[in-house]
């Protein structure tokens, strides 16, 4: 392990590498490094023996110099900087150290998290600009007796994330937005915020202000919140049987605070697609205690049913806008596949009802190519699932929403009749990006030019599959197939959920395909 030691009585810091096992008090740092205009220094293969030398601190940009003043104010003479410790040059380093930030992160003394500055050379030990600072106002009662009252604007990333684009317009830079941050945060045992109104300190536990007049008003508990009230589990679990029902109720618990990351990071920014399963994958490395069975990009293998069942957030907007990846590294069936602030959904009941044998979904085999051994949670070259069940084929058209919007579409699925259902199904198909069709069947779009069909919709029509995965009651939920070349191989183009009990449909036959 690198790590930034700072020198107590003077005004330098030097790079040193320590062993896990002599790992001290140290602090680490998160924080935006902004546009390539304006990166933080850096540690490449050509600097490397400078910083190992004494780097005076006024060489540093402005975010670590007031994180390393932090530091020795608090007695803390060691910082984990991911800039400086990770040679950023070398791709091996930056794949073995990256995978190794859960344990970093969450054996630091405290996080500092900078969501006022965004970028590196912004100093976030600074007063908060006028927005934020408190008002007094003088009036009188209702007696007529001189009132005075303060008031302040504290900066609420919840309406930020609700779409209010004119609430904050660096919202979209700072911490808070960027994908890396979330899993820093989250593998954090402690922080201390610098946002754009308050200091606030957060354990796993609670949090707590500086300014004492201030009541958080997000909803509920933060999501480190509820799955540490769930690893807490009451002294006398510890000592007799555990009943089934907590069991379930746990497990259940859990599976939505994994699915809530998925839907919270995939709303977030990065800079490099590439990065979309290693920001990540200090996340996943801790989940691997609750989840059984390999990780196969974002999806565990001991649930793999439930979690092929992802969706596309519906934002409120009309229309999916985005154009597939050209070149994906990353399979179909990964909600790691879309381009970067593609949110996503994951089913949140990890329990249902089994199909009929007929209809029953086998996978006999799911492998994922990992870019790296040394990084089980990070990047990948490809990946399948070999699978057996019904494949249901079905036509997709296209419908428009809006005449002023031609982009506002809505995709529509039209069953085979050899289905034979006792009655019309309500369908929702949710596709992953735009698509097209090519040769008579339904595709990703990955260009403008195949989406010519926009100034006739209803020029759309292409043949797609459905394999259904999951029952519920009167629901079922699967994904829809467009067939790659002539063969049985497919990349997945959605979602669909349809309301009519699995027991009411005739399969086709089975099929073994291969998604891709």
């Amino acid at each position: 392990m690198r790590i930034i030691r700072i020198d107590s009585e003077g005004e330098t810091i030097r790079l040193i590498e320590t062993n896990e096992s002599d790992e001290g008090v140290y602090a680490a740092l998160s924080h935006c490094w902004g546009p390539p205009g304006v990166h933080p220094v850096r540690t490449t293969g050509d600097t490397i023996s400078k910083y190992k030398d004494a780097t005076p601190i006024s060489e540093l940009t402005a975010v670590f110099q007031d994180a390393i003043w932090l530091c020795k104010q608090l007695h803390v003479y060691d910082i984990w900087i991911d800039s400086l410790c990770i040679i950023q040059d070398d791709s091996h380093d930056w794949v073995t150290e990256s995978s190794k930030m859960a344990q970093y992160y969450s054996n630091a003394r405290f996080t500092i998290a900078v969501e006022r500055s965004w970028d590196s050379n912004t100093h976030f030990l600074r007063d908060a600009e006028d927005r934020w600072q408190p008002l007094t106002y003088s009036t009188t009662d209702h007696n007529g007796h001189p009132v005075r009252y303060t008031i302040r604007e504290h900066y609420s990333h919840e309406a930020y994330l609700e779409g209010l684009s004119n609430y904050f317009k660096r919202g979209k830079e700072i911490l808070l937005s960027r994908g890396w941050g979330l899993q820093e945060a989250f593998l954090s045992t402690r922080l201390i915020h610098f946002t754009p109104s308050d200091v606030m300190l957060e354990c796993r536990r609670t949090r707590g202000y500086f300014d004492a007049y201030h009541r958080h008003d997000s909803p509920g508990q933060t999501i480190r919140e509820r799955l540490t009230r769930l690893e807490t589990w009451p002294a006398w679990l510890l000592s007799e049987p555990v009943p089934p029902a907590i069991v379930l109720s746990r497990q259940e618990s859990i599976h939505k605070i994994w699915t809530a990351l998925i839907n919270e990071y995939t709303l977030r920014t990065l800079s490099f697609q590439e990065d979309k399963l290693p920001a990540f994958g200090g996340i996943a490395s801790y989940f691997t205690q609750y989840f059984s069975g390999r990780y196969l990009a974002g999806i565990w293998e001991g649930q793999i049913h439930v979690g092929l069942c992802w969706k596309v957030v519906d934002t409120g907007q009309t229309a999916v806008r985005s154009l597939a990846l050209e070149e994906p590294t990353v399979p179909s069936w990964s909600w790691a596949c879309l381009p970067v602030g593609v949110g996503v959904e994951g089913r949140e009941t990890p329990i249902a009802d089994n199909f009929n044998q007929n209809s029953q979904v086998i996978i006999h085999q799911a492998e994922c190519q990992l870019s790296s051994p040394n990084a089980p949670f990070g990047r990948v070259s490809g990946g399948y699932i070999l699978l057996e069940a019904p494949l249901y084929k079905v036509q997709i058209g296209c419908v428009s929403l809006s005449p002023k919007h031609p982009d506002w579409i809505q995709h529509t699925i039209t069953w085979d009749s050899d289905a034979e259902l006792s009655f019309e199904p309500t369908i929702t198909f949710r596709h992953d990006t735009l698509l097209a069709v090519q040769d008579g069947k339904v595709t990703k779009a990955t260009s403008g030019r195949q989406l010519e069909y926009l100034t006739d919709v209803s020029s759309f029509q292409g043949t797609a599959w459905v394999v259904l995965l999951v029952g519920l009651k009167n629901d079922v939920e699967g994904l829809v197939l467009g067939q790659v070349g002539n063969g049985p191989v497919y990349q997945r183009l959605g979602h669909v959920r349809m309301s009519v009990a699995h027991k009411e449909m005739k399969a086709p036959s089975r099929a073994l395909i291969r998604i891709v």
